[in-house]
């Protein structure tokens, strides 16, 4: 049985977290349990849990931005704990991360997963390992150094967005100027090419063809607005290049979205 030890549950599906936390406290270990990345980063550095379980899904944005934080960013710099990633959702990006830092993970939702996996793994984690040693920290910090290019992430990506899209004068008064940075912001989380109906139905819960159709509309009120901003920044060509040349004049949703991932992603890889 593993005692003192604390460990942090990162999960907001309730049910599937009190059968964790019940299992986890069966094993001595004492455990507190939180719902989104917001709430974790402000008790993180309170608690300073000896072991975090991290879902991917949250409920106020992906888990990985706090992963990164305790990882790449090395936000902690006295501070490393045993991390397990428990989710359903592991893209490659994210796998190559948790292979980089020997991050065990768990599909939740796997038909042979059992909460003692979990148990288990904290054990063998929690009574061989010192997370406060200081060569781990400086391999880390290391490790960070390398990854100075990689594509920012959370917040500081969507300012990116908003960056790139503020020289077509969208309306960002609407709700599509959002689900149009969504759907952005979340092409570039995967190295992978995503399916835009896929986002905006298993990621933001919106129905692909009233996102799109806002989209589209937003896309086209700021053509007829300011017309030169699409030929001078989409098109990179002149109006009468574009008709010679047959190109259709307004970009649909999918070449805007797939436009900005492609400008921003060449800019950071």
């Amino acid at each position: 049985m593993i005692t003192n030890n604390k460990i942090l549950i990162i999960e907001d599906d309730m049910d599937f977290a009190a059968g964790l936390s019940n299992c986890l406290e069966s094993s001595g270990l004492e455990v507190k349990h939180v719902k989104s990345v917001e709430a974790a980063l402000k008790i993180i550095p309170e608690l300073r849990p000896n072991g975090i379980t991290l879902d991917m899904q949250l409920e106020d944005e992906f888990g990985y931005n706090l992963l990164k934080v305790l990882t790449v960013e090395n936000s902690y710099i006295d501070y490393v704990p045993a991390i397990i990633v428990v989710s359903s959702m592991v893209n490659a990006r994210l796998l190559r991360i948790l292979q980089e830092y020997q991050i065990p993970h768990y599909n939740k939702i796997a038909s042979n997963f059992e909460y003692r996996l979990v148990a288990e793994m904290f054990s063998a984690y929690l009574t061989t390992y010192s997370f406060n040693n200081s060569s781990i920290i400086n391999n880390m910090s290391k490790e960070n150094e390398k990854r100075s290019g990689y594509l920012p992430e959370g917040k500081e990506l969507r300012t990116i967005i908003y960056k790139h899209l503020r020289q077509y004068n969208l309306n960002i008064k609407v709700i599509a100027y959002e689900r149009l940075v969504d759907g952005i912001f979340y092409t570039l989380q995967s190295d992978e090419p995503m399916n835009l109906t896929k986002i905006y139905l298993e990621i933001t819960n919106v129905d692909y063809h009233t996102a799109f159709s806002g989209i589209r509309k937003l896309i086209i009120d700021s053509f007829k607005n300011n017309p030169s901003s699409f030929f001078n920044h989409f098109h990179k060509k002149t109006k009468e290049e574009i008709i010679q040349d047959g190109t259709k004049m307004i970009p649909t949703p999918n070449e805007f979205i797939y436009h900005i991932v492609s400008l921003i992603r060449e800019k950071y890889h």
